[in-house]
């Protein structure tokens, strides 16, 4: 009898800790489903961190370049595939050269859903960052990702401490000419016809992105959201 007694209790008491890991489980989906709006702020967040990620390994090889010899103007930002063997010592994505490993944005962070394309140049001076001057002397190498989502352009900027300009995540900026910042340079960057654009916000205030090595900006000639990192200030 006091065998039974046991058994009763024994399934009485896994009975109860059946009936709490239910309501626990019911609370944990009813807490994450009333929290929907947090779980996009979450993953705005790890798209903003994974965005810069990549310029932040580029900006290494490309310092070590420097380290090595190759003045930023000569380093070359094509794929490894393209790069003739007599370039690869300069070339930011060889093993011979930078070694960084060359590759596409994820498709959540674009607009269109497919990967996107970085660009690098020499075309645009950002205020508060290196040196002033003309052309390549006061100019920055610039990592640009054009046709972000603006989600994701919000967090970086809200991460960058980038204030919101008139109500909207977007900086305006006079440095609208779309073929400038989708340069992907595939020689040393001549600064005889080098841009010398300053990465400057039309709308108050105008200093939106002084001193900031990262951040976003909508670009005034396409509407197109366009994330930009300094990896070699002059």
């Amino acid at each position: 009898m006091k065998q039974f007694n046991k058994q009763n209790g024994n399934v009485l008491f896994l009975i109860l800790i059946a009936v709490a890991l239910f309501a626990a489980l019911s609370y944990a989906v009813t807490q994450s489903s009333r929290s929907g709006g947090d779980a996009g702020r979450e993953t705005n967040l790890i798209n903003s961190a994974v965005l810069t990620q990549f310029p932040a390994a580029v900006r290494t090889s490309v310092l070590r370049l420097v380290i090595e010899g190759v003045a930023a103007e000569r380093q070359l930002f094509d794929a490894p595939d393209s790069i003739a063997a007599n370039d690869q010592r300069v070339s930011v994505f060889h093993p011979n050269g930078g070694g960084s490993i060359y590759q596409f944005a994820p498709g959540d962070l674009m607009e269109d859903g497919n990967p996107g394309t970085w660009s690098f140049n020499m075309n645009f001076e950002l205020v508060g960052l290196g040196s002033v001057g003309t052309g390549l002397t006061g100019n920055e190498l610039i990592a640009f990702l054009p046709n972000v989502t603006e989600a994701v352009c919000a967090k970086v900027n809200e991460e960058a401490e980038i204030p919101l300009i008139t109500g909207t995540v977007n900086v305006p900026v006079t440095a609208d000419n779309l073929t400038a910042i989708q340069e992907n340079q595939d020689s040393a960057f001549d600064i005889s016809t080098v841009d010398n654009t300053t990465l400057t916000a039309t709308s108050t205030p105008t200093s939106a992105l002084d001193g900031k090595a990262f951040g976003c900006f909508r670009n005034t000639a396409t509407g197109e959201y366009v994330f930009y990192n300094a990896l070699y200030e002059r």
